[in-house]
């Protein structure tokens, strides 16, 4: 367990120091959960980074990782679907193009 020497909140976020590695620690809480967003040697680049982030939430350039994996899972499974939808299709023209035609003449 760290040993948390010093931590400023706000509404936004919480940089923390921390004594064992001697860095300070950004995060942030986003729906609920704490976004981490790395340490840092100093306090002021441990702001920076809270700030760049509070700046991208706000001018709606931030993307939750969640919804990233979400949407690649989403793309992979439609991408499977289609896959699939061609075997399906290819099996059936071999069998129509296999099947015997009744000759009419």
């Amino acid at each position: 367990m760290t040993d948390t020497v010093k931590t400023r909140k706000n509404r936004t976020g919480a940089i923390s120091y921390i004594a064992q590695s001697n860095k300070w620690r950004a995060r942030m809480m986003i729906n609920g959960k704490y976004k981490h967003l790395g340490m840092y040697e100093s306090e002021l680049q441990a702001r920076a980074a809270l700030d760049d982030l509070i700046f991208n939430i706000a001018n709606g350039q931030y993307i939750d990782p969640a919804q990233i994996r979400r949407a690649q899972t989403q793309a992979r499974d439609d991408e499977k679907a289609a896959a699939r939808a061609v075997r399906i299709d290819r099996a059936y023209r071999n069998w129509l193009n296999s099947s015997p035609r009744p000759d009419f003449d």
